[in-house]
């Protein structure tokens, strides 16, 4: 997964989140990928819970 980030005019690049901690964004990270399965399901894909980045 990619958090957003910003590029500032002098170039310096910023995240633009705030982490809450490791574990909250696991748990995201597994919800995200238990939804994407679902629509892929729903059009007859098959993923094996790996996704390229």
């Amino acid at each position: 997964m990619v958090y957003p980030a910003k590029v500032l005019p002098n170039g310096k690049v910023i995240n633009t989140f705030y982490p809450i901690t490791k574990e909250a964004g696991e748990k995201i990270e597994a919800e995200i990928i238990t939804e994407m399965e679902k629509v892929t399901a729903k059009v007859g894909g098959k993923t094996d819970g790996k996704f390229n980045s």
